[in-house]
């Protein structure tokens, strides 16, 4: 009898979930050495003895799973430092993000030297009062440091050890604020600069925000108001953005006629000097190694899997830095574009009904893609943040349109003032776009129940996300024994909530 296939075999895809699986048990395993060596001995022995049976899929798997697990060990030992929070040092850091707020703002600081040492990782700093610092800042204080607990069920913790942030600090006193910037410092600051005079102070805000994911000089109020309104992927530097300079460059290359592997080339040039000048952020190097990965099939004539190349962008990330699978951007954006892959076509295909109409084109694409995005975001933003915007699909609907034409007018005001200060005019165009946008942002927030509170949905998430994925289209089973399969995972999922 022929065995029924589940799921299509997709080797990326198995040696991400491998690499996962073996950062997410080092975490747990990596306070206690010998339980840590034990384990690992364990998984290489089983995949040696499945080697030489030939069983090489399993085998490339628990390989991976080594590989996350005795990296994650590795960078944890090479850049977590201990301090002593009673005695005072001489710090040198640079303000690499500000979070501002009515009492007080959060500074994130990027550690340069510590009593002259070098030292790695981030730390945050509360300041009271007048803040006069700004964005890439050096500064020079004496303070306190103290160690931030990593503790895996404290989602807040979670978050600041996957951005690298290890450290509280406090300032007792400034010694010497710089202005040195970098080079790609230089360069954000120079697209910019004529904001300054051609753009209001709040419409200067949120083009830092859309361009470059700097919510710095977003008023607290405005900030909430976007997340209310279910529109904050919209102001953070993801696979959006990635996707409107590739669009930009793409249709520009095009018109010039340049050869596909030149393009491709200079296509990745540019997506690498875009997260260089934004920092890098998880949700951009993610969505730029799948842009890359797709124009190089296409200069070389193959097809491209969507879910592998998500599985390729992430195996890459992980390998360079594991801790990076427990940062809050990379889990939502893994989540956003997996849930994209999963269900966006089925609901295209449901909206559209065989209809030709454009109209009706653009609102089921627009739709489907809010949709299918929210499918793996819905449970994390219930566990993570405790709220629910009851209006992300109309407010996507509406303002993503909008946001499009203002980034792009952005991005192309920026380019062009980067090669010469006096195109600085263009950026009149997108101030009017951004007061626009601004003003939808505030009506959509102010709506009856525009957000839900909630308490999260506990150990009921992972029984919601295996359902999602087992009435996907990636697995093979058909339409009864899906509808059978989901409904006893739904039982489980009832009762666990109920017990638990």
């Amino acid at each position: 009898m022929k065995k029924t296939r589940i799921i299509n075999n997709r080797p990326m895809v198995f040696a991400a979930l491998g690499l996962m699986l073996g950062i997410f048990i080092s975490f747990f395993a990596i306070q206690n050495k010998i339980l840590f060596w034990i384990v690992l001995g364990v998984v290489l022995s089983i995949s040696g003895f499945l080697f030489f049976k030939k069983n090489f899929i399993i085998a490339v798997i628990l390989l991976f799973f080594a590989a996350g697990y005795l990296g994650h060990y590795v960078q944890y030992n090479s850049s977590y430092q201990s301090y002593n929070p009673d005695e005072g040092y001489f710090i040198t850091a640079k303000v690499a993000k500000i979070n501002r707020g009515e009492k007080y703002d959060n500074l994130t600081l990027k550690i340069l030297k510590i009593d002259g040492f070098k030292a790695k990782g981030q730390a945050h700093l509360r300041v009271y009062g007048e803040n006069n610092f700004e964005i890439f800042d050096t500064v020079e204080f004496y303070g306190k440091i103290e160690n931030k607990k990593i503790e895996f069920s404290d989602h807040a913790s979670r978050a600041s050890y996957g951005n690298g942030v290890f450290y509280n600090m406090e300032m007792i006193g400034v010694l010497d604020v710089d202005k040195n910037l970098t080079f790609s410092e230089k360069i954000r600051k120079r697209m910019t600069l004529p904001m300054d005079e051609y753009m209001k102070e709040p419409n200067k805000a949120f083009a830092h925000s859309l361009l470059f994911g700097d919510v710095s000089w977003v008023s607290p109020q405005e900030l909430e108001a976007i997340r209310v309104s279910g529109l904050s992927h919209i102001f953070a530097v993801s696979g959006l953005h990635i996707g409107f300079v590739v669009a930009i460059f793409a249709f520009l290359m095009k018109k010039i006629r340049i050869h596909r592997m030149l393009s491709m080339a200079i296509m990745a040039g540019i997506l690498f000097m875009y997260c260089l000048i934004t920092a890098f952020p998880p949700s951009a190097v993610r969505a730029a190694i799948m842009a890359v990965s797709y124009l190089l099939a296409q200069a070389v004539y193959k097809k491209s899997d969507g879910l592998s190349s998500l599985a390729f962008a992430s195996v890459v990330m992980l390998l360079i830095s594991p801790r990076t699978l427990f940062s809050l951007s990379f889990i939502m954006s893994l989540a956003a574009v997996f849930g994209i892959f999963l269900f966006f076509k089925p609901i295209y295909n449901f909206f559209m009904q065989k209809s030709k109409n454009k109209f009706r084109k653009y609102v089921s694409a627009s739709c489907a893609l809010s949709l299918s995005a929210n499918i793996f975001l819905l449970p994390l933003c219930l566990n993570v943040f405790g709220v629910m915007s009851l209006y992300f699909l109309p407010a996507n609907l509406i303002v993503l349109p909008i946001v499009t034409v203002g980034y792009i007018l952005l991005f192309v005001a920026g380019v062009l003032s980067l090669v010469w200060q006096g195109m600085g005019f263009l950026f009149l165009m997108p101030d009017i776009v951004l007061d626009i946008i601004r003003f939808l942002v505030n009506i959509l927030s102010r709506l009856p129940y525009a957000s839900l509170p909630s308490s999260g949905m506990g150990i009921f998430t992972a029984v919601y996300v295996i359902a999602m994925i087992l009435i996907s289209r990636y697995v093979l089973l058909d339409k009864q024994q899906k509808i059978t399969a989901f409904s006893a995972i739904l039982f489980v999922g009832i009762i666990l909530l109920i017990i638990f």
